[in-house]
Parts: structure tokens; C-alpha cells; sequence
């Protein structure tokens, strides 16, 4: 019976430091290639703004991508957190809120960079003076003033998902402290009925160096192909 309840404590142990790990999430999404990502999903939207200038835009938007980086993958770790502390039942509601600032002000910055380094540029339209401000403006202009994650923007669809897997991480972390409990309940029983310390210790040592192999072995597998999992 002890050997059961530890198995099953194992299975839910290597779940929790699996599936349900943020920092196994955070390795992932840094082994992504981040810069690659932002420049192709901006690159085709901030484009538009600018028409003729798909270059110029391109080699702002690849800067860019570049310099914020270590920025992307902080951010990326703070929302891979703040959804697993609502996953487990930490905060009673998903409500994350990134500020894009850092991105405005580079994106900025860059835009004016390479206007600068274009003295020929012309926007139709638009006086030799201003085409700097103008550029900046439109490509500034379409990043929001921050990244809202809630249920408005997910929608019911998305969260009815998450909080399925609420669910199930609250089941998993209750029948962890009640194996936990039933364990040390079993131990005491085993030592009042045995009478023999000796022997009981032995038996209790034998039974948990079993179950801990086993338990092992489980982490080590789930750690290895959980990522491939994660990745499709």
C-alpha cells in the first residue's frame, strides 16, 4: 500500500515538475529564436504605414527585435509566471499587463536612426523636413501602449482551455499533500504494529529506494521528452 501511495506521488511530482514548471516553459521559449519572431510578425503590419519603404522598415524592425532581446525573454518569463501562479490557484484571476515602452522608445529611436542615414529619403507627400517625424510616427504608432492577457482578450474559447488545466493543477496539488498525508499515516501505522524499528526501517528503506528509481526514472523521461512534447 506504501509503495502504491508513493508511485502515485511520483506520478504527480514528475506532472508538477513538468507540465506544470514554468522554468521548463522559460527554457523553451528562450531557446526560441525570439528576434526572428517579432521582426516577422511586425514587419508585415508596420509596412503597410510606409508604403515603398519595406526595406527601411525591415532593418528598423530587424534592429529592433535585436536590442530588446534580453527584454522579450524577461517579459516572456513574467507572463509564463503570472499564468502559473493562476494555473495553481495563486491569484484568483488571470490579469497580466506588459508595457510595451521599451519598444515605442527603440523602435523611435531606430526609425530616426536610419532616416537619418537616408538624407535621399521622400514620402510623397510628406516636406523633406518631416519625413524623419513622419516615419517615426507611423511606425511607433501601431505598437499599443501596452500587452493586455485576460480573459477579455483570450476569449471564452481560450480560457475555458486554461481553466480546464486549472483544474487539473489543483487536483494534482491536493492529491500530493493527501498522499503526502496517507504516507506518513502508513509509516506510523507500520512501526506500531511491527514493534521492530529494525526491521521496519529496513523494510521502509527498501520500499522507498524502489519507489524512488522508479520515481526518478519518470522525472528524467518527462524532463527529456516533455520539451517535444511542448513543441508539437
Amino acid at each position: 500500500l506504501l509503495f502504491s501511495a508513493l508511485s502515485l506521488f511520483g506520478v504527480a511530482f514528475t506532472l508538477n515538475q513538468t507540465l506544470l514548471n514554468p522554468a521548463l516553459l522559460i527554457k523553451e521559449v528562450n531557446r526560441l529564436d525570439l528576434p526572428a519572431l517579432v521582426e516577422q510578425t511586425l514587419t508585415k503590419e508596420i509596412a503597410r504605414q510606409v508604403p515603398g519603404q519595406e526595406a527601411l522598415v525591415s532593418a528598423v524592425i530587424k534592429k529592433t527585435s535585436t536590442d530588446l532581446q534580453p527584454w522579450a525573454k524577461e517579459q516572456a518569463a513574467f507572463v509564463i509566471n503570472s499564468f502559473e501562479f493562476y494555473v495553481k490557484g495563486q491569484t484568483p484571476a488571470l490579469n497580466v499587463v506588459v508595457s510595451l515602452d521599451p519598444v515605442k522608445k527603440t523602435l523611435g529611436d531606430n526609425a530616426r536612426q536610419a532616416v537619418a542615414q537616408t538624407p535621399s529619403l521622400q514620402i510623397p507627400g510628406v516636406p523633406p523636413a518631416l519625413v524623419a517625424g513622419y516615419i517615426t510616427d507611423q511606425i511607433v504608432g501601431q505598437i499599443p501602449p501596452s500587452l493586455v492577457i485576460n480573459e477579455s482578450t483570450l476569449g471564452p474559447d481560450n480560457m475555458s482551455t486554461i481553466k480546464q488545466v486549472r483544474q487539473y493543477a489543483s487536483s494534482i496539488q491536493l492529491i500530493m499533500v493527501g498522499l503526502v498525508v496517507f504516507m506518513l499515516l502508513l509509516i506510523a501505522l507500520l512501526f506500531l504494529v511491527n514493534r521492530n524499528v529494525k526491521q521496519t526501517c529496513r523494510d521502509l528503506g527498501v520500499t522507498f529506494f524502489m519507489s524512488g528509481a522508479i520515481e526518478y526514472a519518470m522525472a528524467f523521461l518527462g524532463n527529456k521528452f516533455s520539451p517535444d512534447l511542448l513543441g508539437g
